[in-house]
């Protein structure tokens, strides 16, 4: 089984996936790199808050419009799918690594509905939680068995 993140781009644009990583990006100083970069640090920080393009541009002394440019062109993807895809690889982090329910993971990641949760998760990574997990765990549990002599 193959885990990808597969992109939500349209088929038709051969642009390469936006980089879950908002740095790889951002080699360039432009006159947008650092309302970006301080954007993201935010998001991240407070992950499981919800906001508004509105609010968070308030928040980012900008407007929505800058905002959203900024976005676009540093990481070719607008602000809601980053944070979608970096509150994906946090809730992987946890699935893999905590005994958290996926209702708990869900809100810990910012989603009030763990069924939206799940049909996000299952979007972008091409397998639902809980077989992400089970999968995860299984993989683990092979190579623990691996290294293990039996006598």
């Amino acid at each position: 089984m193959r885990l990808l993140i597969e992109s939500e781009q349209s088929s038709s644009t051969s642009e390469p996936p936006p980089s879950l990583n908002h740095q790889d990006n951002v080699k360039i100083q432009s006159k947008y790199a650092h309302l970006v970069d301080k954007t993201c640090q935010f998001l991240l920080e407070y992950i499981a808050e919800n906001h508004s393009l509105e609010e968070l541009a308030s928040m980012m002394f900008t407007n929505r419009n800058t905002l959203s440019k900024a976005f676009n062109q540093e990481l070719n993807c607008s602000v809601f799918r980053w944070l979608r895809l970096q509150r994906m690889e946090q809730a992987k982090k946890f699935l893999k690594e905590t005994h958290c329910s996926i209702q708990e993971i869900s809100a810990l990641v910012g989603y009030e509905e763990p069924a939206n949760f799940s049909t996000t998760f299952r979007s972008i990574c091409g397998i639902s939680p809980k077989k992400y997990r089970n999968y995860v765990l299984s993989k683990e549990q092979s190579e623990d068995s691996k290294g293990k002599e039996v006598f």
